[in-house]
């Protein structure tokens, strides 16, 4: 019997060139799922072939696995005891390192959310980069040892482009001319998911080239590969999942691996002398970004009340009004669907500070304290409130404040306020000044 195995490497093609065989109308023996993943924890061939569909002795079994190149495994010795007697060829997927590990970890995120969301899970961490960037060649030493040389061939978009080699043309009964399609790809690309949720106010949410208004708690996830709208979610679920998501890296650049980047991509190269085929050019590490979700399907948006479109919007703000300015209201009727922010989902924080500016003292000291309370400790907001407590000599409610948020100093600077205390420092006791300047890290 004939088997063709791909056993690596993950987000490098391996879907592809299974989808592409699939339909090449080659004899082929297509297993039940795409990846296998047989020799990983077994060795009976009678329990492989039970994955396949059919089990024509005069067909090709092909097996798609990528875990199968996972380091510290003995796949390959399990494969060739397993195989012993029957035709085996070997392909190896092959692609850039970097942006396949990041891809990997895109797909790993975008796949299985609801595993990696309720955890951290930054590419640069220590445990997580060592999932994505390991060894690979000696994964591809490893086969063409077993199998030998001449049946272990590579193949790589940028590498071998559309021709597979000829032996395994032949292997698959494929004629020589038969070249894979480049134009179609199955994968879905990298994409790290989007989450929306806030207990008290709307948000405005972009779908495609439209904006539409999401309720106060309801949930929802743009992924590239399935979508959720959830209603009445629970908040503390919710609050999890968006500071987990939080620590995702939505782009991925190779120079924070400094003189990492050298031996990962020698490794990479390696790959290719032990395949014997050429080695790829390969050119300088780049800034890689992830792709942005799909807009929201039909039945996601039907439950949500739609604002208008972005463009119509602008056009509207760049339309000049009776008296040749241009306009500034939203509200005007217009033919053209054009968004208005009803539920006020966005505070305007410059429009805010102004108001405040413009309040006697009391009723400052409140604005701030209730934009406060709304919004968290917004840096403008801190620093203007702690500023106006300290210009009014209330050492009272600025210590207050200070010792309910001892972590401002994280991502807040004091210089300004501690300047304005040395100013009004006539209007404090000695022992307020100290107290304060305690606070502000001083």
């Amino acid at each position: 019997m004939k088997f063709l195995i791909i056993p690596g490497f993950a987000k490098s093609g391996t879907t592809f060139l299974y989808e592409q065989l699939a339909a090449s109308g080659a004899p082929i023996n297509l297993p039940k799922r795409k990846e296998v993943d047989y020799f990983r924890s077994a060795d009976s061939l009678e329990g492989y072939l039970d994955q396949f569909e059919t089990q024509d002795p005069d067909k090709v079994f092909l097996d798609a696995s990528p875990l199968y190149a996972l380091p510290g495994t003995d796949v390959a010795a399990r494969i060739k005891k397993t195989l012993k007697g029957h035709d085996v060829k070997i392909v190896f997927c092959l692609r850039d390192p970097m942006s396949r590990a990041y891809s990997h970890y895109m797909h790993d995120i975008s796949t299985h959310f609801f595993l990696y969301a309720h955890g951290p899970y930054s590419l640069y961490s220590p445990a997580v980069i060592k999932k994505y960037f390991h060894p690979l060649s000696p994964a591809v030493r490893d086969f063409a040892t077993t199998f030998g040389k001449a049946n272990v061939s590579g193949f790589g978009f940028k590498s071998s482009g559309p021709q597979l080699r000829e032996d395994i043309l032949k292997f698959l009964s494929l004629p020589k001319k038969w070249q894979l399609d480049f134009n179609v790809n199955p994968a879905l690309g990298g994409s790290i998911p989007r989450l929306y949720f806030d207990t008290d106010r709307y948000l405005t949410i972009r779908s495609g080239k439209e904006l539409y208004a999401l309720p106060p708690h309801t949930f929802l996830l743009s992924n590239i590969r399935y979508q959720q709208y959830r209603p009445d979610f629970p908040a503390h679920i919710a609050k999890l999942l968006l500071k987990n998501s939080a620590s995702w890296d939505r782009q991925f650049n190779p120079e924070y691996l400094g003189p990492a980047v050298k031996p990962i991509r020698d490794d990479y190269l390696k790959c290719f002398d032990a395949l014997g085929m050429k080695r790829e050019d390969l050119k300088p590490p780049k800034l890689i970004n992830a792709n942005d979700p799909p807009a929201l399907k039909p039945d996601i948006r039907n439950q949500m009340e739609k604002l208008g479109t972005i463009s119509a919007t602008l056009v509207d703000n760049f339309r000049p009004t009776a008296n040749g300015a241009m306009n500034q209201s939203k509200t005007t009727a217009r033919p053209n669907p054009v968004a208005t922010d009803r539920h006020d989902t966005l505070p305007d924080i410059i429009k805010n500070v102004n108001v405040m500016q413009g309040k006697s003292n009391g009723k400052r000291a409140q604005a701030y304290q209730k934009a406060l309370a709304e919004l968290g400790p917004v840096p403008d907001y801190v620093r203007g409130y702690l500023r106006h407590l300290i210009q009014l000599g209330d050492s009272g409610s600025a210590l207050k404040y200070l010792r309910q948020n001892p972590n401002l100093n994280r991502y807040i600077s004091f210089r300004v306020m501690l300047e304005d205390l040395d100013k009004f420092s006539h209007k404090f006791t000695q022992q307020e000044i100290i107290d304060l300047r305690k606070y502000m890290g001083s």
